[in-house]
């Protein structure tokens, strides 16, 4: 046969320690939350509908495994371990997301940043409108 078909290639039987692997989540659940901030802010907002910014950790986790990336039950709460600021059995999701690692100002779920991105999505939505209307003239 071929050449290319005799692997003389090496594999490492050994598995990297768990602790690499959740590092690695860690990072891409970091890299992802910033890519689809929108998203998660929005339903941060949604089921925090009265504005205290504390959720249970069964929605956080509802939220970070659909919108963003599965996790570990364990790995979970090892990252919400971090966290010091509960309120009733609630975590501050804010801090949650920053001792993630994920550099979001907390204006940016219901403050100053998220009415100018909404503004701005408002006026971009009237602005295609517009556009869209003068070219079936």
């Amino acid at each position: 046969g071929h050449k290319w078909l005799k692997s003389v290639h090496k594999y490492n039987s050994k598995s990297k320690p768990a602790i690499l692997a959740w590092k690695t989540v860690e990072d891409l659940l970091r890299e992802k939350i910033t890519f689809y901030w929108k998203n998660v802010s929005d339903w941060l907002k949604h089921y925090d509908s009265s504005g205290t910014g504390y959720l249970s950790k069964s929605t956080i986790k509802k939220i970070i495994d659909l919108q963003v990336l599965p996790v570990a039950d364990d790995h979970f709460e090892s990252l919400i371990s971090r966290c010091t600021d509960f309120s009733v059995g609630k975590v501050n999701y804010m801090e949650f997301i920053q001792k993630l690692g994920v550099d979001v100002s907390p204006g940016d779920v219901s403050g100053l940043s998220s009415q100018v991105i909404d503004g701005s999505n408002i006026a971009e939505t009237k602005r295609q409108l517009d556009q869209w209307q003068r070219h079936d003239q």
